[in-house]
């Protein structure tokens, strides 16, 4: 389908279901709902220079629907700008704007091993989320924004990267949250304006390396954040460059930390 213009007023603009390999081009998707539904074994899928509406929910959606790549499109929703949900794996979004009014810009939860790369994600509330059971996911050379909370948030999810990328909320940079464990940050940017760069709770075995972070805590590790690892980066706050809190076995090297009241609180 190319050059084309899609109209679903109650449901979506574009539905695949159990269908491969077809292409979409240089088209225009809206949705009363979602503006590309792509539901289960839609798998092998192309979307280049769209741009995807979704009038409730989400401007691109895929549940148990996987390998398939979305390029130099927009993508937006009062919902989200682009979900994967549930089995969504081994996806491609790149080149691409997605902006989530009412919530995330990207909302990954259950799926694995997608990749976000060149990309601008923002939400009415956070830019990027990788939700319970989102695991080995990717998100490179990519700017997250959260108009009311975090740029990226992470939450019962492991194992993912994110690198050179730039991350900016209302409060945190980003947010690693109860059971994110084992994710690697790397030559990012993490900026929280009212509170955190970089915010970990309950979370273990974390790296960060080669990056900025930057709010009135530089980084802050919350009770329960074990094992986690900082070097070769630099942490500045108004108040403390980098503050932890029952927090055991952490590491830090190489590194720089700078705040007005303390550097480095343990």
């Amino acid at each position: 389908i190319s050059l084309s213009t899609m109209i679903g007023t109650a449901s979506f603009g574009f539905y695949a279901d159990t269908s491969d390999t077809n292409t979409v081009t240089q088209s225009y998707l809206w949705g009363g709902s979602n503006g590309v539904n792509l539901g289960v074994n839609a798998d092998y899928n192309t979307i280049s220079l769209s741009t995807m509406i979704g009038g409730v929910s989400n401007g691109f959606y895929a549940i148990g629907a996987d390998s398939n790549t979305i390029t130099q499109s927009v993508m937006r929703g009062n919902g989200h700008g682009a979900a994967l949900w549930t089995n969504a794996d081994r996806n491609s979004i790149s080149l691409s704007t997605m902006i989530g009014v009412g919530t995330y810009g990207i909302y990954i939860v259950g799926s694995d091993s997608n990749i976000v790369t060149r990309s601008y994600l923002q939400g009415g509330n956070s830019g990027a989320v990788l939700d319970t059971g989102s695991d080995y996911n990717t998100i490179s050379l990519s700017t997250m924004f959260g108009n009311t909370t975090t740029g990226l948030w992470v939450t019962t999810a492991d194992s993912n990267t994110v690198t050179q990328s730039f991350m900016s909320g209302a409060t945190y940079g980003a947010y690693l949250n109860t059971g994110a464990d084992r994710n690697t940050i790397s030559l990012s940017t993490m900026i929280g304006i009212a509170n955190y760069g970089w915010l970990v709770s309950a979370s273990d075995t974390n790296t960060v390396t080669q990056s900025y972070m930057s709010g009135v805590y530089g980084a802050f590790l919350n009770s329960n954040s074990d094992y986690n690892t900082i070097s070769l980066s630099t942490m500045i706050g108004s108040t403390y460059g980098l503050y932890t809190t029952f927090a055991d076995s952490n590491s830090v090297s190489q590194s720089l930390s700078s705040g007005s009241a303390r550097g480095v609180w343990l």
